[in-house]
């Protein structure tokens, strides 16, 4: 699903300890990168390094990928990174963009706020997000592997769904234990009645026993259920910031009412907050364009 993965360099320091994490990435099946460097023509910093400065870069960070087995293909494209990193991937046909949310060269977007977010937002490829917390906890000695303890939330939407297929995978690639999350939303339970509050606990429940069997048939592995009452945001986001967690799997667009950024409201807040690495899935649909 993933032996091909785009990799986001801003040829930075900060992308070169991206680069580092790299055998951490092995772990879910990456064999080839296509090593990326978008010339953003929208950003004031576009173009202020040199051509031999960014030579000495890729050349650094493609020796990094080199040394731990990987086959690199480069590419530096002109354009806007939101689109130009989708088209990359769907021209050398891979699984998987990896940014690191922190790099600074990636800012000064006309979108949102969030050049990340903007990535997710138009991409119709998976995208894998490393904070600056994230990557610092990959590169210590003793962090343990990246699918060790895994969070997957979902709101049983289309998107969650969709999600699901790669936490099958991640079961598939060796992962040893899974949490299933959902969040009844406060803000939803408090206008139904008590006995239709019960109603949803217990068909949610069975939701989620149906995920944990499903993923049973993908391998062996440790799957908790887990249903609790708060603000799907606040909820998600928390988990994913404590450090519990190597791994979180997610939609980008769910069901979420209080979404105030481009992504759902839980895309968006986990983006931000989380120490471990987060996979978000595309919705169907998203990035596509008439034919």
């Amino acid at each position: 699903m993933y032996e091909k993965a785009v990799i986001c360099t801003d040829l930075s320091a900060d992308s070169d300890a991206l680069v580092q994490c790299v055998a951490h990435l092995q772990s879910i099946g990456m064999r080839s990168v296509v090593l990326t460097h978008v010339v953003d023509i929208f950003s004031p910093s576009a173009g202020s390094q040199g051509a031999g400065a960014c030579d000495a870069a890729f050349q650094r960070q493609v020796k990094v990928l080199e040394d731990h087995g990987i086959t690199v293909t480069v590419d530096m494209p002109l354009g806007h990174a939101a689109f130009s990193l989708d088209e990359v991937s769907r021209r050398h046909r891979a699984g998987l963009i990896v940014v690191g949310s922190g790099s600074t060269g990636w800012f000064g977007a006309p979108f949102s706020d969030s050049a990340s977010s903007d990535k997710v937002q138009l991409s119709r490829t998976p995208v894998l997000l490393a904070s600056p917390g994230a990557v610092e906890m990959r590169l210590s000695g003793d962090c343990p592997s990246l699918l060790s303890n895994v969070l997957y939330a979902t709101d049983f939407s289309d998107t969650a769904e969709r999600a699901f297929g790669h936490l099958a995978y991640a079961v598939r690639m060796g992962a040893k234990r899974i949490t299933l999350l959902h969040v009844q939303d406060t803000d939803l339970i408090t206008r139904v009645a008590e006995s239709c509050a019960s109603e949803f606990d217990r068909r949610d429940a069975i939701r989620l026993i149906k995920i944990r069997e499903r993923l049973e048939q993908c391998g062996s592995c440790d799957v908790t259920c887990d249903i609790v009452s708060g603000t799907p945001t606040n909820e998600v986001s928390r988990r994913s910031a404590e450090g519990e967690f190597t791994y979180v799997v997610l939609g980008s667009h769910g069901r979420s009412l209080d979404a105030q950024g481009p992504l759902g409201g839980v895309s968006d807040s986990v983006i931000r907050d989380s120490i471990a690495p987060v996979l978000l899935v595309p919705s169907p649909g998203v990035g596509t364009r008439a034919s």
